[in-house]
């Protein structure tokens, strides 16, 4: 059941082949009952584009971004240099890790930029940051979540637990 006929949270991706990993995001979005617009917009070919999007999101109706690339948080920073509402950058690419000062590059986040890095791949954590973050102004969505969760989140940690007892 959606809690909204209108789009609230938007997910923006670097290129058409991170949608195996955003997937996950609008998946447990949809779960929740939060509608998503889903858009593809490499950074380094239409900064235009991104422009506009994050310049016009709040009057469109988002209220969160959540925006997944593999250059070390390009995208999300960049959205969030043109909009005040929270993004979420999803880290997509492992490879860009091999070079360890690459870190450094994705975690820091310019002064004022309202960006939160999640796990690499983790756009299924980012979508229930949103949720999150949305439960402060649609309460109904915080009951969802807090079902959601609490019907998860310690089974998933318990098997996690066992398994490193089980390795050493």
């Amino acid at each position: 059941m959606l809690l909204t006929s209108k789009t609230i949270v938007g997910l923006l991706m670097g290129k058409k082949t991170d949608l195996s990993i955003m997937r996950k995001a609008m998946l447990a979005l949809g779960t929740m009952g939060i509608p998503c617009e889903i858009g593809v917009s490499p950074i380094t070919c239409s900064t235009k584009n991104v422009t506009e999007y994050a310049r016009t999101a709040r009057d469109r109706g988002i209220e969160v971004i959540i925006a997944g690339d593999d250059m070390v948080g390009s995208l999300a920073k960049f959205i969030a240099a043109y909009t005040t509402l929270p993004v979420i950058h999803v880290p997509l690419n492992l490879k860009v890790l091999k070079k360890f000062d690459a870190l450094y590059f994705t975690v820091p986040i310019p002064y004022g930029l309202s960006v939160i890095n999640v796990a690499f791949n983790g756009a299924n954590e980012a979508a229930f940051i949103a949720c999150s973050i949305i439960s402060i102004k649609y309460p109904e969505i915080g009951k969802r979540l807090d079902r959601q969760l609490v019907s998860t989140v310690p089974v998933k940690i318990s098997k996690t637990l066992r398994n490193k007892r089980k390795e050493r």
